[in-house]
């Protein structure tokens, strides 16, 4: 049965993935916070994401038929930047990331140089899935971003080869790199 077989390789795939994911996220974090990557991060008055390319292909998510405001808020706070990924996975030798960043509110994470806190959407999702929670870690200091994984929400689709978990994970560690630095 091709339905099973598929569905079997999706299973093991979004497996794969989430345990990528959490290696990633769990080492990343420690490996930020032993190197002292973020010391300025948090002194700076601008966000991160001010100098960064951002793609000009991007169309924020049409809210008209929404109701909700956290999500109206959210989409209009969604932005995507090109970040650097192999050749295999985008022959560009780029692919964009959409994501939703909610900065920490100043004077309360600030103090404490925090890292930032990634937040990933599940299979066939969006970040906008955080639009309640995202405001909410941001008040309490947390600087916050809710990332699209590739292939998901709202990231590019066209000029991509490969939507692998090990493309998700390149994608998203390149994302990390590409705002806060290697």
């Amino acid at each position: 049965n091709c339905s099973s077989s598929n569905n079997n390789t999706k299973t093991r795939t979004m497996r794969l993935l989430s345990s990528n994911l959490r290696l990633f996220l769990i080492l990343g974090c420690w490996q930020l916070g032993r190197t002292n990557a973020f010391s300025g991060f948090f002194s700076s008055t601008s966000s991160p994401d001010t100098s960064i390319m951002q793609d000009l292909t991007f169309i924020v998510p049409d809210t008209s038929g929404i109701q909700e405001q956290a999500c109206i808020d959210a989409a209009n706070r969604m932005k995507r930047i090109a970040v650097p990924i192999s050749k295999e996975i985008s022959p560009s030798g780029s692919v964009g990331i959409s994501y939703i960043h909610w900065p920490a509110a100043p004077g309360i994470g600030r103090r404490r140089k925090a890292p930032p806190l990634f937040l990933l959407h599940g299979f066939d999702s969006s970040g906008l899935e955080y639009r309640r929670l995202g405001p909410r870690l941001a008040e309490q200091g947390i600087d916050t971003y809710a990332v699209d994984t590739l292939g998901w929400g709202f990231t590019q689709l066209s000029d991509v080869t490969s939507f692998s978990a090990d493309a998700k994970v390149e994608a998203l560690k390149s994302f990390v790199q590409t705002l806060l630095g290697p």
